[in-house]
């Protein structure tokens, strides 16, 4: 399936040969229902857990930007401030994620060609969220252990709360 549409759309059919693809879609795709990924486990093999996802994330360099919008017109790129990752970027850091794409030339009629071919990279971002859900836990498990370490020490700074130290540090404050 190829389809090109700007912000109208009207129904036409375009058959396109997508050989890096079971389609293409130039502009926003809107769907009413929900996407599912298929994640069955009867699917997947060589299953193992995310480690070093926060260092993973750490890595990453999120930014803002607009397209070029005038540069490519067939793309139908968003023309506002958008935020994401570089595909260059992210390609050092998991290149598993970066795929490279084809927007198809467009030719009139006659056959002349009106946009060229583009090749581009493009980023699976949907596989960032088991890396960011690895990541949050990991963070997770350091708060908890630094909550049981307060925990621990909680009693011991109660306790030395009036210690002749303590006191000297308060008086030295009153006068300020």
């Amino acid at each position: 399936v190829y389809a090109s549409g700007g912000t109208n759309c009207t129904t036409t059919v375009s058959l396109a040969t997508c050989p890096d693809a079971a389609g293409y879609f130039s502009g926003d795709v809107g769907v009413t229902g929900t996407v599912y990924w298929s994640s069955d486990l009867i699917l997947k093999d060589n299953i193992m857990d995310i480690t070093n996802a926060s260092s993973i994330l750490g890595q990453l360099m999120p930014k803002t930007y607009n397209y070029k919008t005038q540069q490519f017109p067939s793309m139908h790129l968003k023309g506002t401030n958008d935020f994401g990752l570089i595909a260059e970027d992210l390609e050092i850091i998991l290149p598993e994620l970066v795929r490279g794409f084809k927007e198809p030339e467009v030719k009139d009629s006659l056959g002349t060609i009106i946009y060229p071919q583009i090749d581009y990279k493009a980023i699976n971002y949907t596989a960032l969220i088991p890396i960011l859900i690895a990541g949050f836990k990991e963070q997770q498990q350091t708060i908890d252990s630094l909550i049981n370490v307060l925990n621990l020490i909680q009693p011991f700074i109660q306790q030395n709360q009036n210690t002749p130290f303590q006191n000297q540090n308060r008086d030295r404050k009153s006068t300020r």
